[in-house]
């Protein structure tokens, strides 16, 4: 093989190997908020360097293929483009998946976060935050959301989240919380059978905030008030 067809096939396959760099000036991109603790970030690393990961500073943004880890006592608050906002919790590992003005999502490995999603268009899914055992659909709403081994538990405070799972979807309303299991359908229990499992639990107080911290809430409300409610 001559040394030309060998140069031309690394200039190929180097991308591959090592990423592209992303540009924040140029492509849709993440602002950090807020930022306590100790958080890192895995950007354009090799695949065999998957260990590798950078500290994260307050002043950097986040763009698609990101894998973030906040360690303990660490959280991070996050804004989508378009104003969603996701509060993330301590030990959670993320990978962001898709950034944009119409549609955001997420794959969230382990942890918890919670989430006030702007609806840019009705009926239309504007962010999906995609776990081991379900994805959560969203078009407009404020829910929380906890990833533990093998199971997806998701809380629904405002608006609706359609949760998926084995290809059944189940649409969660406010002050409803409902678990997915890897591998089973949401609300079935590993030791549950298939048929007639697919109860919500639900919170019937005002506030309808099920089950996320009076704290995230909080946060979340008071940083956009007004634009939730916009159509």
């Amino acid at each position: 093989m001559s040394k030309k067809i060998i140069l031309t096939i690394l200039l190929v396959c180097l991308p591959f190997w090592f990423g592209t760099s992303a540009n924040p000036e140029t492509e849709p991109h993440v602002k950090i908020m807020e930022m306590e603790g100790s958080v890192r970030l895995q950007r354009n690393i090799p695949w065999w360097q998957f260990w590798n990961f950078s500290s994260l500073d307050q002043d950097d943004v986040l763009m698609e293929g990101d894998r973030v880890q906040t360690l303990g006592r660490s959280t991070l608050f996050l804004e989508f483009p378009g104003g969603s906002l996701v509060w993330v919790e301590p030990n959670s590992l993320f990978e962001i998946r898709e950034v944009g003005e119409e549609k955001n999502s997420l794959y969230m490995s382990r942890g918890s976060l919670g989430a006030r999603i702007i609806r840019i268009i009705e009926g239309v899914i504007t962010f999906e935050v995609e776990t081991p055992s379900a994805v959560a659909a969203v078009r407009g709403t404020e829910f929380f959301l906890v990833v533990e081994r093998g199971k997806t538990t998701l809380s629904v405070s405002q608006g609706q989240v359609v949760l998926i799972a084995q290809g059944v979807e189940v649409i969660v309303g406010p002050g409803e919380t409902v678990e997915a299991y890897r591998g089973k359908a949401p609300g079935v229990r590993p030791s549950d059978s298939e048929e007639g499992a697919m109860e919500l639990t639900s919170d019937s107080s005002s506030e309808k905030h099920s089950g996320m911290p009076d704290r995230i809430r909080e946060k979340l409300r008071g940083t956009i008030p007004d634009k939730f409610h916009d159509d």
